[in-house]
Protein backbone atom coordinates (compact mmCIF):
# COMPACT_ATOMS: atom_id res chain seq x y z
CA UNK A 1 0.00 0.00 0.00
CA UNK A 2 1.28 3.35 -0.97
CA UNK A 3 2.68 4.83 2.19
CA UNK A 4 1.10 8.47 1.62
CA UNK A 5 -2.41 6.50 1.36
CA UNK A 6 -1.56 5.08 5.33
CA UNK A 7 -0.38 7.84 6.87
CA UNK A 8 -3.25 10.02 5.29
CA UNK A 9 -6.14 7.08 6.81
CA UNK A 10 -4.22 6.95 10.32
CA UNK A 11 -4.99 10.83 9.99
CA UNK A 12 -8.47 10.76 9.29
CA UNK A 13 -9.10 8.26 12.22
CA UNK A 14 -7.01 10.39 14.40
CA UNK A 15 -9.27 12.93 13.68
CA UNK A 16 -12.37 10.79 14.01
CA UNK A 17 -11.67 9.66 17.61
CA UNK A 18 -11.19 13.23 18.49
CA UNK A 19 -14.29 14.19 17.75
CA UNK A 20 -15.99 11.44 19.50
CA UNK A 21 -14.43 12.54 21.96
CA UNK A 22 -15.51 15.72 22.22
CA UNK A 23 -18.48 16.01 25.60
CA UNK A 24 -22.15 16.14 24.42
CA UNK A 25 -24.03 19.91 25.07
CA UNK A 26 -25.96 19.94 28.36
CA UNK A 27 -29.57 20.26 28.64
CA UNK A 28 -30.39 23.94 29.48
CA UNK A 29 -34.29 22.66 30.61
CA UNK A 30 -35.41 20.53 33.18
CA UNK A 31 -38.96 20.05 34.81
CA UNK A 32 -40.23 18.01 37.41
CA UNK A 33 -43.92 17.74 38.51
CA UNK A 34 -44.76 18.15 42.24
CA UNK A 35 -47.84 16.68 43.58
CA UNK A 36 -49.99 16.72 46.54
CA UNK A 37 -52.63 14.69 47.43
CA UNK A 38 -56.08 15.72 49.08
CA UNK A 39 -58.28 13.24 50.53
CA UNK A 40 -61.83 13.39 51.70
CA UNK A 41 -62.27 16.10 53.74
CA UNK A 42 -65.15 17.10 56.87
CA UNK A 43 -64.82 19.11 59.37
CA UNK A 44 -67.78 21.51 61.50
CA UNK A 45 -66.94 24.54 62.85
CA UNK A 46 -68.69 27.02 65.39
CA UNK A 47 -70.09 30.13 63.03
CA UNK A 48 -71.58 32.23 66.03
CA UNK A 49 -75.36 33.29 66.24
CA UNK A 50 -76.87 34.04 69.29
CA UNK A 51 -75.70 31.91 72.27
CA UNK A 52 -76.79 33.73 75.42
CA UNK A 53 -80.23 35.74 76.37
CA UNK A 54 -82.36 36.08 79.87
CA UNK A 55 -84.94 34.43 81.39
CA UNK A 56 -87.87 36.85 82.86
CA UNK A 57 -89.71 36.60 86.33
CA UNK A 58 -92.38 34.50 84.31
CA UNK A 59 -90.00 31.76 82.85
CA UNK A 60 -89.91 33.37 79.67
CA UNK A 61 -86.81 33.15 77.20
CA UNK A 62 -86.18 36.89 76.49
CA UNK A 63 -84.26 36.73 73.31
CA UNK A 64 -84.34 34.02 70.94
CA UNK A 65 -81.23 31.60 71.38
CA UNK A 66 -79.67 30.59 67.95
CA UNK A 67 -76.38 28.57 67.46
CA UNK A 68 -74.87 28.36 63.97
CA UNK A 69 -72.12 25.66 62.76
CA UNK A 70 -70.47 25.76 59.40
CA UNK A 71 -69.98 22.49 57.81
CA UNK A 72 -67.49 21.92 55.37
CA UNK A 73 -66.96 19.10 53.38
CA UNK A 74 -65.51 18.52 49.38
CA UNK A 75 -67.57 15.67 48.44
CA UNK A 76 -71.03 15.60 47.50
CA UNK A 77 -71.46 12.19 48.53
CA UNK A 78 -73.63 10.95 51.60
CA UNK A 79 -72.50 11.52 54.98
CA UNK A 80 -73.42 10.83 58.44
CA UNK A 81 -73.81 13.18 61.23
CA UNK A 82 -75.94 13.87 64.36
CA UNK A 83 -77.30 16.77 66.01
CA UNK A 84 -77.23 16.54 70.03
CA UNK A 85 -77.71 17.96 73.25
CA UNK A 86 -76.49 17.37 76.71
CA UNK A 87 -77.10 19.12 79.69
CA UNK A 88 -75.27 18.69 83.58
CA UNK A 89 -76.75 17.21 86.16
CA UNK A 90 -74.76 16.02 89.93
CA UNK A 91 -74.02 12.44 87.76
CA UNK A 92 -72.68 14.07 84.92
CA UNK A 93 -74.16 14.97 81.32
CA UNK A 94 -77.70 13.65 80.84
CA UNK A 95 -79.14 14.15 77.13
CA UNK A 96 -80.66 17.58 76.55
CA UNK A 97 -83.52 16.97 73.58
CA UNK A 98 -86.41 15.25 74.45
CA UNK A 99 -89.59 15.07 72.75
CA UNK A 100 -91.46 13.38 69.67
CA UNK A 101 -90.25 14.42 66.34
CA UNK A 102 -92.98 17.10 66.15
CA UNK A 103 -92.75 18.89 69.26
CA UNK A 104 -89.24 18.88 70.36
CA UNK A 105 -87.62 20.85 73.76
CA UNK A 106 -84.18 21.57 74.64
CA UNK A 107 -83.75 21.21 78.46
CA UNK A 108 -80.98 23.52 80.40
CA UNK A 109 -80.19 23.09 83.59
CA UNK A 110 -78.76 25.39 86.72
CA UNK A 111 -74.58 25.53 86.01
CA UNK A 112 -73.88 26.46 89.33
CA UNK A 113 -76.73 24.89 91.64
CA UNK A 114 -76.61 21.07 89.62
CA UNK A 115 -80.20 19.57 89.37
CA UNK A 116 -79.73 15.75 90.15
CA UNK A 117 -80.45 13.51 86.71
CA UNK A 118 -84.20 12.51 87.74
CA UNK A 119 -85.00 16.31 87.89
CA UNK A 120 -84.04 16.34 84.13
CA UNK A 121 -86.20 13.23 83.37
CA UNK A 122 -89.35 14.46 85.48
CA UNK A 123 -88.79 17.88 83.20
CA UNK A 124 -88.63 16.20 79.78
CA UNK A 125 -92.16 13.73 80.54
CA UNK A 126 -94.79 14.39 79.30
CA UNK A 127 -96.53 15.61 82.47
CA UNK A 128 -93.75 17.39 84.43
CA UNK A 129 -94.19 18.29 88.05
CA UNK A 130 -92.57 21.48 89.43
CA UNK A 131 -91.43 20.58 92.90
CA UNK A 132 -89.84 17.63 90.99
CA UNK A 133 -87.64 19.28 88.84
CA UNK A 134 -85.96 22.05 90.59
CA UNK A 135 -82.83 24.21 88.60
CA UNK A 136 -84.57 22.09 85.57
CA UNK A 137 -86.14 24.99 82.57
CA UNK A 138 -87.06 23.01 79.46
CA UNK A 139 -88.16 25.25 76.20
CA UNK A 140 -89.23 24.10 72.51
CA UNK A 141 -86.67 24.05 69.39
CA UNK A 142 -87.94 24.61 66.24
CA UNK A 143 -87.19 21.52 64.04
CA UNK A 144 -84.11 21.35 62.04
CA UNK A 145 -85.24 22.77 58.25
CA UNK A 146 -84.26 19.74 55.67
CA UNK A 147 -83.14 20.91 52.00
CA UNK A 148 -83.33 18.41 49.38
CA UNK A 149 -80.16 17.48 48.31
CA UNK A 150 -78.55 19.61 50.50
CA UNK A 151 -79.35 18.07 54.00
CA UNK A 152 -81.74 15.71 55.63
CA UNK A 153 -82.85 15.72 59.43
CA UNK A 154 -84.44 12.52 61.25
CA UNK A 155 -85.47 12.38 64.65
CA UNK A 156 -83.97 9.41 66.24
CA UNK A 157 -86.35 9.26 69.53
CA UNK A 158 -84.43 6.01 71.31
CA UNK A 159 -81.74 8.30 71.46
CA UNK A 160 -83.37 11.96 71.78
CA UNK A 161 -81.13 13.14 68.77
CA UNK A 162 -81.14 14.05 64.81
CA UNK A 163 -79.56 11.88 61.95
CA UNK A 164 -78.42 13.64 59.45
CA UNK A 165 -77.57 12.44 56.04
CA UNK A 166 -75.56 15.37 54.65
CA UNK A 167 -75.35 15.63 50.69
CA UNK A 168 -73.83 18.61 50.04
CA UNK A 169 -70.30 19.98 48.90
CA UNK A 170 -68.69 22.92 50.00
CA UNK A 171 -69.65 24.97 52.99
CA UNK A 172 -73.20 25.23 55.12
CA UNK A 173 -74.35 27.23 57.03
CA UNK A 174 -77.13 25.61 60.16
CA UNK A 175 -78.56 27.63 62.51
CA UNK A 176 -80.54 26.15 65.32
CA UNK A 177 -83.22 28.20 67.17
CA UNK A 178 -85.07 28.49 70.62
CA UNK A 179 -87.70 30.90 70.25
CA UNK A 180 -88.57 33.21 72.51
CA UNK A 181 -91.42 32.52 74.64
CA UNK A 182 -92.65 30.51 77.78
CA UNK A 183 -90.95 27.66 79.32
CA UNK A 184 -92.65 23.92 78.75
CA UNK A 185 -95.48 23.58 81.40
CA UNK A 186 -94.38 22.12 84.71
CA UNK A 187 -90.69 23.08 83.92
CA UNK A 188 -90.52 26.52 85.72
CA UNK A 189 -91.21 27.61 89.19
CA UNK A 190 -89.48 29.25 92.80
CA UNK A 191 -88.12 26.31 92.97
CA UNK A 192 -85.52 27.26 89.80
CA UNK A 193 -82.45 28.96 91.85
CA UNK A 194 -80.75 32.27 90.41
CA UNK A 195 -78.06 31.31 88.08
CA UNK A 196 -77.09 30.60 84.59
CA UNK A 197 -78.98 27.34 83.18
CA UNK A 198 -77.07 25.80 80.24
CA UNK A 199 -77.66 23.05 77.21
CA UNK A 200 -74.36 22.25 75.07
CA UNK A 201 -75.87 21.62 71.66
CA UNK A 202 -72.64 19.57 69.23
CA UNK A 203 -73.29 18.82 65.65
CA UNK A 204 -70.75 16.15 64.59
CA UNK A 205 -69.96 14.29 61.45
CA UNK A 206 -70.19 9.66 62.82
Amino acid sequence: MNKNLVITALSLVAIMSIGTMQPSKAATTASQIVTATLGTTKAVQTNGGTISSTIDDSGNLVTALSPSFLIITNTAASQAMTLQATANTTTGNVNAFSGNGTTNYITLTNSTILPTAASVTNAQSASPVVTSNPNVITYQITNPTNSTGVITYTWNSTNSLWNIALTNKGNLAQTYTIPTGAAKSGTYSGDDEAGSYQATITLSFT
